[in-house]
């Protein structure tokens, strides 16, 4: 630092830029750049002020490192007149929004206009990090949540750009002043969700804040993802439903009946391929049948033979084995004749398993299922019991082939590749 005095500032000049034109993707490979801008601005800023006046495009990445050490120089007040006049003519925008992510003296109303600015620039970047800024700072500032964060994040979704969770998710502020949406606003959020391409965790996490609050609302989000996704032009990349939750399924135990009733309600509109989109929401947020066994119920016990179909749409959409062994299965049997054509589906639900491991894994899990349809022959109804025995010889067949097959292809293996 020592080095840098007005004779040679003009030699270093040229090697900042020099340097601020490498290319890098990891932000480490800046420290000690960053280090040096921050501390000439602090040690040294009338010289420092100069990079700013003839605004070098070279390091308008790096401005904020120069914002920063700024801050606590005497020419504090004055930098900030130059950031105002850059913000009034659209300059910087996205540096100077990073800079207020963390300064030491926060300004909401910089941050606003520095959005207000971008968005009518059009500048996506900038409102990119004015929300991250904004985000950051909420807690402080409650009525960013208001003048910044949802416009942001209404530009962006409008945008198409669907990277605006991770900045809510990852900040400071974000997820928790989520809590306190408004209803309306509750919707804005939902739609920005409902158009994103696949529901992250991140996704997740913003979700589970509104379910509390607007637990219609959070149903209604599904219907409306399910609609979005049978849209033909979005159907190759647009996934309605996650494979899996992982923070949805702790948050939605006060939902059942009422997504139940959603998801009888979307099966009476379009029981097509329901098992993989109406029944998955159901199948995926409460997975375990236990949570909805109840509500299910209901439908079997009062219903007619439409209802007796979406349970056992809902049961289906189970596919790693946990509806198989519901009692609700049982009750669905006794509801049906002999000779009825849902008892098929039926048994593809007892049939269902999870993961299987080793060569004869799926021997296991047929005897499995067979010792568990041993226990309706004990059902004091005839139908159940007579479905029971049909199962078992099923499976006792199907365990039989696997048993063959698996010996055979055990053999083949060590004929051609020696023992294990």
């Amino acid at each position: 630092m020592k080095e840098i005095d007005v004779s040679s500032i003009e030699r270093w000049r040229g090697l900042i830029e020099r340097c601020a034109l490498s290319q890098s993707n990891d932000g480490a490979y800046f420290n000690y750049f960053s280090r040096l801008l921050r501390e000439l601005a602090q040690q040294k800023p009338d010289l420092a002020i100069t990079l700013l006046e003839k605004q070098s495009p070279q390091l308008a990445g790096f401005l904020g490192d120069l914002l920063y050490g700024f801050e606590t120089s005497r020419l504090g007040d004055d930098v900030m007149q130059i950031v105002d006049g850059w913000i009034e003519q659209g300059k910087y925008l996205s540096a100077i929004a990073r800079y207020l992510w963390r300064p030491k003296r926060f300004d909401a109303k910089r941050l606003e206009r520095t959005l207000d600015a971008a968005v009518e620039d059009g500048d996506s970047l900038g409102v990119f990090v004015c929300l991250r800024s904004a985000a950051e700072n909420v807690l402080d500032h409650p009525e960013l949540l208001q003048t910044v964060m949802l416009p942001a994040i209404s530009f962006l979704v409008d945008a198409g750009v669907s990277r605006w969770v991770e900045q809510v998710a990852f900040s400071k502020g974000g997820l928790k002043c989520l809590t306190t949406l408004s209803a309306a606003d509750a919707d804005l959020i939902l739609e920005a969700l409902a158009l994103s391409p696949a529901i992250s965790n991140w996704e997740e996490e913003i979700l589970a804040r509104i379910i509390k609050n607007y637990p219609q609302k959070f149903v209604a989000f599904f219907e409306r993802r399910l609609e979005i996704g049978e849209a033909d032009d979005v159907a190759s990349v647009y996934d309605a439903v996650p494979f899996e939750f992982h923070v949805l399924t702790a948050h939605v135990e006060s939902i059942a009946e009422m997504l139940v009733s959603a998801g009888r309600r979307w099966f009476g509109e379009n029981d097509e391929l329901f098992q993989f989109r109406g029944g998955a929401v159901i199948a995926r947020l409460f997975p375990k049948t236990a949570d909805i066994e109840e509500e299910l119920g209901r439908y079997v016990s009062d219903g007619d033979r439409s209802d007796l179909e979406f349970v056992i749409e809902v049961l289906r959409a189970y596919s790693d084995g946990a509806s198989s062994t519901s009692p609700i299965g049982r009750d669905i049997v006794a509801k049906l004749a002999s000779d009825d054509a849902l008892l098929v589906d039926v048994g593809i639900i007892i049939e269902q398993s999870g993961m299987l491991s080793g060569e004869f894994g799926g021997v296991e899990a047929k005897a499995t299922k067979r010792d568990y349809m041993r226990s309706w022959l004990a059902d004091p109804r005839e139908v159940v019991r007579q479905f029971a025995e049909t199962q078992i010889r099923d499976l006792e067949r199907a365990m039989a082939a696997d048993q063959r097959r698996s010996m055979e292809g055990l053999q083949l293996r060590k004929r051609n590749w020696g023992a294990a």
